[in-house]
């Protein structure tokens, strides 16, 4: 399975991580964020939580959608 580590920008803060998968199932793992820097209404660490429990993933009509236990994350262009 590839294997990327990268840094992406949500929101306000910066996350960092590492993913793995293919075929559907998808595992990925936040191990650095700047979350301490967003004001306490802020929904990065539901976000980085909700990122961090990801087990699978679907791609259809030109739209991203992870799917974990606390729901789905659909990112579109």
């Amino acid at each position: 399975m590839p294997t990327f580590a990268g840094a992406r920008r949500a929101a306000r803060f910066a996350a960092a991580g590492v993913w793995s998968g293919g075929d559907g199932a998808i595992d990925i793992t936040v191990t650095l964020s700047t979350l301490a820097l967003c004001p306490e209404d802020s929904l990065g660490n539901d976000f980085v939580q909700a990122l961090d429990a990801v087990t699978g993933y679907t791609v259809a009509g030109g739209a991203l959608t992870l799917h974990g236990a606390a729901g789905d994350l659909t990112f579109s262009a």
